[in-house]
Parts: C-alpha cells; structure tokens; sequence
C-alpha cells in the first residue's frame, strides 16, 4: 500500500551498511521510516533522507513497516548546517517536537510550530534566542500551562524588579521575593515580551527585538517553564546552552 505524506524528518539514524531509519514529524503523528539506500552519494533518496529536510514523501507499507519509495523536497533548512549554534538550537528544536508530538493530536501544531522556528532560524533575521524562547513558550502553552504575568502571583502587584521561580513557574513581586538568589530576576523589558509572546499568535510572536542580555534573562524563563511543564530536560538544549557560554 502506498501514501503520499508531508512531513519534517526530526531524527536520522545510520542501518546497515548503506541505510536509514527516518523518524518523520507530520500532520497526523510520527511515522518511523527506513529509507533504503539513503547513505550513498548516488542514493535516489539521499536529498529527502535527512535530518530538518520537510518533503512530500511517497511511502510504500511492507509487513507492517514503511519504507521510502520517493518523493520530493520542499525545504531542506541547508543553511543550519553552516553554523554550530543554529545546528545545535535546531537539534533541540526537533527532539522536544518529537516529545511533544507524541501524540497524533498534538502533531499538527507541533510541525507548524518547529517548521516556522527552523525557518527564522536558518533565515538568521532574527536571534536565535528570541526563537528559541518563543519555542519554549509555545511548547509551554500547548502542552497545558504558560503564566499570564500580568503580576504577582500573590499580590497582583507590579514593581520595578519582578522575580520568577523556575521550578514553582510563580513570579512575585520584590515584597514577596523570598530567597531572591534562587530565582530570575525579571525586568520591565523581559516582562513585557513575556506577555507579547503568550498573547500572540504564531504567527506574530517572533516579531519583537530586545537586547542581549534581556533575551538571556528570557530565555531562561521559557526554559524554565517548559521543563518545569513536562517534569524533564533535554540533552540538546543543554548542549546549545554550553555553546552559549
């Protein structure tokens, strides 16, 4: 049997001597795919066959398993590879959509959301951790939770310096900020992109620019939610974090 599908493929891995097993990211859930031949520079399938490439693929299912029979390329991401820290940024990007894509329900939006943050990513138009943490924020909000921040979460309060706990995912105020060394400091800066970000539609979120330092600080509120939300970290985010330093 034989389908035509669309999909973004998150992981590669090397089989045998000369093939692949594809994991692919699509609109209706995750299909693992071994593509035959996929390792030689000849390989008919070699431009489809590989890690951020978003194709057409054309299936065909044997004994239960599908294998890659062709198709064509729509995006190839290409200029990802030409830098570490994109490469690295788009590595995490693909794993936590696969966490998250688990589950066909949550695999359209999963796709929409990795295929526009790879997209400004290999642009490079926009800073990689302003994409990084509308991802997060994202990821964050489907899955279930992403603060409001329209003030303390005791007090309703705004101060000039606001502070979040990554681990509790509760921002306070300076009148309620016990053990301030534990936790992020947040500007006004940092908290207005907060709020632009959770009020925006995909579409929209990764139109804001801030400095350096503020997009630090950021960045580490997104991250902090997210893997507060789904109670685990991932390798590939550690690794672009240690390019970072």
């Amino acid at each position: 049997m034989e389908k035509v599908i669309k999909g973004l493929v998150i992981r590669e891995v090397e089989y045998r001597e000369s093939d692949k097993i594809l994991t692919l990211l699509t609109e209706s859930g995750k299909f693992t795919v071994t593509a035959r031949g996929a390792k030689k520079p000849t390989g008919k399938n070699l431009s489809l066959a590989s890690l951020f490439c978003y194709s057409e693929f054309t299936l065909n299912e044997q004994n239960g398993k599908l294998y890659l029979s062709g198709g064509s390329l729509i995006e190839s991401f290409y200029a990802l590879r030409e830098d570490i820290l994109r490469l690295a940024l788009a590595s995490a990007f693909v794993e936590i959509a696969g966490y998250l894509g688990e589950n066909p329900e949550d695999a359209a939006f999963m796709l929409k959301l990795t295929l526009n943050s790879l997209y400004f990513l290999s642009r490079g138009e926009v800073k990689e951790d302003l994409i990084k943490s509308v991802f997060e924020a994202k990821c964050a909000e489907f899955s279930g939770f992403f603060p409001d921040f329209s003030g303390c979460d005791y007090c309703g309060a705004v101060t000039e310096k606001m502070y979040f706990d990554a681990d509790s995912c509760e921002m306070t105020c300076s009148s309620h900020a016990e053990d301030v060394q534990y936790k992020i400091r947040i500007n006004a800066n940092v908290l207005s992109a907060l709020r632009f970000i959770g009020e925006s539609s995909l579409a929209k979120a990764y139109k804001f620019d801030m400095s350096e330092a503020d997009l630090r600080t950021l960045t580490q509120v997104t991250e902090g939610i997210l893997c507060a939300q789904l109670g685990r970290r991932f390798d590939s985010l550690d690794y672009y974090k240690k390019l970072r330093i």
